[in-house]
């Protein structure tokens, strides 16, 4: 699916706007469309973005490795310090 949209960028007494910029977000896949109109404020170029921020997905992967890395490592130590005889004994 696609489409566009055509229009010129004006204040309310119906001058153009030169240098305006226009962000248009898909609710659904948050992608953004930008555009920065030029001097005659008639048209613009389009620039495409992911909408992904990339330091979020990175901090994201390090939460999840650090959350990973205690879980491992908690029950690891603790069975670690147990001494096997005793745990047999006790079983």
């Amino acid at each position: 699916m696609s489409g566009y949209v055509l229009g010129t960028v004006t204040d309310s007494s119906g001058a153009t706007i030169p240098g305006a910029e226009i962000r248009i977000e898909n609710n659904g896949t948050h992608v953004v469309r930008q555009a920065i109109y030029d001097e005659s404020g008639a048209s613009g170029h389009w620039v495409e973005n992911s909408g992904h921020d990339p330091f979020a997905i990175l901090g994201v992967c390090l939460l999840l490795a650090l959350v990973s890395a205690v879980a491992c490592l908690l029950p690891a130590s603790h069975a670690a310090s147990v001494d096997p005889m005793a745990a047999l004994r006790h079983e």
